[in-house]
C-alpha cells in the first residue's frame, strides 16, 4: 500500500502540474484589468543577516511568515510548517525520545541521541537551540518565523549545514494590547490562547504569552486496557517579557519562558507484518551468543501476535506508555546604539527535561518496554558589533560561546523469556551516560557597494567544538538471578575535538529598485559527535559542505507579483547517518554526496480579491560513494553494501504547494476563503533505498473560511486540513535485529476539522 507505484507517479505528478497551471492561467488577464493601485504585496523585514532587511533585497533563500500568515495556513507549531517551505522536511521521531527531525535540501539527522545534533539550526528569539525537542513545543504571538535555506556558515554557523529555522517573539510596547482565541475541534481538540501587552511606568513595557491545548490522539489504541490513544496534546505553555529603555541608546529586553507537554506523545506504528525472527539463538551477535543469554530459541518473537492494522491510525499495544517533556528557559538582550555601531548582547539558558515511556513490540504481547530520561541544560553567549552608517561598507562582527549537560539514562526491559532456561522471566538492558559539549566561535561578514547596482560580500567564521562524555553505566542483566553479562562493555570515557573555518562570498546585482540577482559561495560545518552507547564506533567526524547558489528576487506589476528562483550545487562530505545496532542507536559518516536543486516560489495578487502563492521544489540528492554494511540487520547476516548512487534520506525529487485565497468585502467585515495543497514525490528514509521502506508521493488539501468584522475585533474562522484523508507517513525507524528488524513508522495526521473564534480588545 505504501510503497512505489512508478505508473501511478507520471499521473500524479501531471495532476499536481495541471492544478499548479490551471491557478496561474488568470494571472495575465486579471492583472490587466482595472485594479486598485494602492493594493500591493506585504513587505516583509526580516533579520537574517542580523540587520533588519526588506526579504526581498537579501541575498539567501528564505521563507518568512508573519504572525498573521501563520494564523491563515494554520501553522501552530513548527511541525506544521513543513509543507509551506520548499525542500524542508520535518517529522517526530515518535520512538524513544521526544526529538524531532528537520532537513532542508535533503540535509539533516535523524537525531535520538544525547551525543549528536541537528543539521538545521533552531533560533528562540536570537538563541541557539542545541536539544531538537523543544522545537516540539507549540508557538504564538510571533513578530515572525524565517526559515533559511543553505548553509548559513558565517551568521548562524553552530550546526547550521541545511540551513536555519529563527523564531522571532512578538516585543513589548507602550500601548494596551489583548487579544485571544478559542479553538474547536474533532478528537476533542481545545485550544486557548491568550496574549496581553501594556505599559509598566516610564520606559517599562511588558508582554505575557499563554496557550493552552488538549485533544485526543489520533492514532486508536485497539488493544482493551491497553492505555490512550497516542498523537494526543496535553500542553501548556507561557513568555512573559519585558522591555526597558535604560536611555535614550540602551535598551534590555528580559524574556521567560515554560512549557510542558504531556499525554502519550507521538509513537511510531508497525508498517508491515511482524518480523518472523527468533527472539534469541542463532539471529543473537557475539557477545550473547555461547552465553546463557543465547541459548538457542526458535520460538518467533511475534509468535501469537495479531497482524498490524492496515491503517496507519491504529494500533495495538499493552504498555500503558506516556511523555513528560517540560522546557524553560531565558533570554536577555541587550542593544546600546552607539551612532556609527551597534553593539547587542545576547545571553540565554534553558533546560529540557524529558521522561518517554513505550511499548518497545509496538503489539499487544509483553514482549519489551523501553524508558528514556533525559535532562539537558544549555547556556549561551552572543556578541555582535554591527555598522549603522549608510556608506557603502556594512559589517557585522560577533563572537559566540555555547555549552550543554546532557545525562541520559535508558532502560529496555525484555520479557519473553528464553524457552531453554527454566524459570526465566526476562532481560534488563540498562544505559547511563553524561555528555558535555562546548564550543566556541569568533565571525565577521562585510560587504561593500561597489556600484549603486553591485555589491560584493565576503564572510568569515572559525568554530571550535568539544564533547567529552562518559558511559557511567552500560549492563545486560538476567532479571531472574541477577547475572550480569560478562564482556558487555560496562563503562566508557571518551573526548573529542574538532575546529573548523567556514564562510562565505557572494555578488549582488540590482537590476533596480525591484529586482536583484545574486550569486554566493559558502561553505558549512556540523560538528563530529559521540556514539555514547556503542564503543566500538563511539566517535564520527563532521559534515562538511561547499556550496553554490544563484539566485534571482523580483517584484513585478506594481508590486502585485513575487517571483524568486534559487538553483544551488552542494558538495557535501562525511554525511552522518542515524542507524540502529543491537545495542543502541549510532550514527555514521558516509564518504561523500552531491545535491543539485531548483526552488521557485511567487506570491501573486491577481486581482483585488484574489490572491495566489506557489512553489515548486526540485531537488537531485545522490551519495557519491558509500560502502557499508546494513546495521538493522543482525551481524551474522551483514555484508558489505555500495550504496553509490542512492537517493539521500528525506530528499524527495519533486515537490509542489499551490494556495489561493478569495476576499468578499461585506457590511460589516470581510469573508476570505483559502485553499491550499501540497504534493510531494517519492521519499526515502534510509540511504539503503529499500523498495519496501519507502512512502511513495502523495497530496494533501486545506481549506480555511475566515469572516473578520469590520472592526478588525472579531475573527471567526473554520478550517479542515488534510480533507483527502491521506494516509501516509513521514518517519520510518528499522529497529535492531534482535527481534526481527521491525519496521515503523510515524504517520502523518488524518483529517482534522475545526472552528476558531478570537477577540481583540
Amino acid at each position: 500500500m505504501y510503497q512505489v507505484n512508478t505508473r501511478l507517479k507520471p499521473i500524479r505528478l501531471l495532476k499536481a502540474s495541471l492544478l499548479l497551471l490551471a491557478m496561474i492561467a488568470p494571472v495575465p488577464s486579471a492583472l490587466a484589468q482595472e485594479q486598485d493601485e494602492s493594493r500591493a504585496l506585504e513587505e516583509v523585514i526580516v533579520t537574517a543577516q542580523k540587520r533588519a532587511a526588506d526579504v526581498q533585497s537579501v541575498p539567501l533563500a528564505i521563507t518568512a511568515f508573519s504572525q498573521d500568515a501563520l494564523d491563515e495556513q494554520g501553522i501552530t507549531e513548527i511541525a506544521n510548517l513543513w509543507q509551506s517551505v520548499p525542500s524542508l522536511q520535518f517529522t517526530t521521531t515518535g520512538n524513544f525520545t521526544s526529538g524531532v527531525v528537520v532537513t532542508l535540501r535533503g540535509i539533516g539527522t535523524d537525531v535520538t541521541t544525547s551525543g549528536a545534533d541537528q543539521g538545521v539550526a533552531l533560533h528562540m528569539d536570537g538563541v541557539y537551540l542545541g536539544k531538537s525537542s523543544a522545537a516540539l513545543l507549540s508557538f504564538f504571538d510571533l513578530e515572525r518565523l524565517e526559515v533559511l535555506r543553505g548553509p548559513q556558515g558565517t551568521l548562524y554557523g553552530r550546526n547550521a549545514t541545511g540551513g536555519s529555522i529563527n523564531v522571532i517573539s512578538q516585543r513589548p510596547h507602550e500601548e494596551f494590547e489583548a487579544f485571544g482565541d478559542v479553538l474547536f475541534g474533532n478528537y476533542d481538540h481545545l485550544r486557548l490562547r491568550a496574549v496581553i501587552n501594556g505599559p509598566m511606568g516610564d520606559r517599562v513595557a511588558a508582554r505575557l504569552t499563554a496557550t493552552w491545548e488538549e485533544r485526543n490522539g489520533y492514532v486508536e489504541n485497539l488493544w482493551p486496557g491497553g492505555g490512550d490513544d497516542s498523537h494526543d496534546a496535553d500542553d501548556w505553555g507561557i513568555r512573559g517579557q519585558l522591555r526597558i529603555d535604560a536611555s535614550d541608546t540602551v535598551e534590555i529586553l528580559a524574556s521567560l519562558y515554560a512549557a510542558e507537554t504531556g499525554g502519550v506523545g507521538p509513537t511510531i506504528n508497525p508498517l508491515n507484518q511482524h518480523p518472523a525472527a527468533t527472539l534469541v539463538g542463532l539471529i543473537q551477535p557475539p557477545p550473547l551468543a555461547g552465553t546463557p543469554f543465547g541459548v538457542p530459541s526458535f520460538r518467533p518473537a511475534y509468535a501469537g501476535a495479531l497482524p498490524p492494522s492496515s491503517d496507519l491510525h491504529a494500533i495495538r499495544t499493552n504498555a500503558n506508555e506516556g511523555t513528560d517533556q517540560q522546557v524553560s528557559g531565558a533570554v536577555v538582550t541587550v542593544t546600546w546604539d552607539l551612532e556609527s555601531v551597534a553593539f547587542k548582547s545576547i545571553t540565554g539558558w534553558f533546560n529540557n527535561e524529558t521522561d518517554i515511556f513505550r511499548d518497545g513490540d509496538r503489539t499487544e504481547l509483553d514482549l519489551y518496554t523501553k524508558r528514556r530520561v533525559e535532562d539537558a541544560s544549555q547556556f549561551s553567549q552572543e556578541f555582535n558589533l554591527t555598522s549603522n552608517s549608510s556608506g557603502k561598507w556594512e559589517w557585522i562582527l560577533g563572537a559566540f560561546y555555547y555549552s550543554d549537560d546532557v545525562s541520559d539514562k535508558d532502560t529496555e526491559i525484555l520479557f519473553e523469556p528464553n524457552a531453554s532456561i527454566p524459570g526465566a522471566t526476562g532481560t534488563l538492558f540498562s544505559f547511563d551516560s553524561n555528555i558535555e559539549s562546548t564550543s566556541w566561535a569568533l565571525f565577521g561578514q562585510a560587504s561593500y557597494s561597489i556600484s549603486d547596482k553591485l555589491r560584493g560580500t565576503f564572510g568569515l567564521r572559525y568554530s571550535v567544538d568539544e564533547k567529552q562524555g562518559q558511559t557511567n553505566f552500560r549492563n545486560i542483566e538476567d532479571l531472574t538471578n541477577g547475572l550480569i553479562l560478562v564482556g558487555f562493555p560496562q563503562s566508557g570515557a571518551y573526548k573529542e575535538t574538532w575546529e573548523e573555518p567556514t564562510g562565505k562570498i557572494g555578488l549582488d546585482y540590482f537590476v533596480n529598485d525591484d529586482s536583484m540577482l545574486y550569486l554566493t559561495f559558502s561553505t558549512g560545518y556540523k560538528s563530529g559527535g559521540l556514539n555514547i552507547n556503542s564503543p566500538d564506533q563511539a566517535t564520527f567526524d563532521p559534515e562538511l559542505i561547499n556550496a553554490w547558489e544563484i539566485g534571482s528576487k523580483n517584484r513585478l506589476a506594481d508590486n502585485r507579483v513575487e517571483l524568486n528562483v534559487s538553483a544551488f550545487y552542494y558538495d557535501y562530505d562525511d554525511l552522518q547517518l542515524f542507524s540502529v545496532t543491537e545495542s543502541a542507536p549510532f550514527i555514521q559518516n558516509a564518504a561523500s554526496s552531491k545535491i543539485r536543486g531548483l526552488e521557485v516560489e511567487s506570491k501573486i495578487l491577481a486581482t483585488d480579491s484574489l490572491s495566489l502563492d506557489m512553489f515548486v521544489a526540485y531537488l537531485d540528492a545522490e551519495i557519491k560513494s558509500f560502502v557499508t554494511k546494513d546495521p538493522a540487520d543482525p551481524p551474522p547476516l551483514q555484508v558489505l553494501e555500495d550504496l553509490s548512487g542512492n537517493r539521500l534520506p528525506r530528499a524527495p525529487e519533486w515537490e509542489i504547494n499551490v494556495g489561493a485565497a478569495y476576499d468578499w468585502d461585506l457590511n460589516n467585515g470581510r469573508l476570505t476563503l483559502s485553499g491550499r495543497y501540497h504534493w510531494q514525490d517519492d521519499i526515502f528514509f534510509r540511504a539503503q533505498n529499500d523498495a519496501d521502506k519507502m512512502q511513495e508521493g502523495y497530496g494533501t488539501y486545506d481549506a480555511r473560511l475566515t469572516y473578520v468584522s469590520s472592526d478588525d475585533r472579531w475573527r471567526v474562522s473554520a478550517f479542515g486540513k488534510n480533507l483527502g484523508d491521506e494516509q501516509a507517513f513521514s518517519h520510518l525507524l528499522v529497529e535492531a535485529g534482535l527481534l526481527g528488524s521491525p519496521v515503523n513508522v510515524v504517520p502523518i495526521a488524518p483529517r482534522t476539522y475545526g472552528v476558531e473564534v478570537g477577540y481583540r480588545y
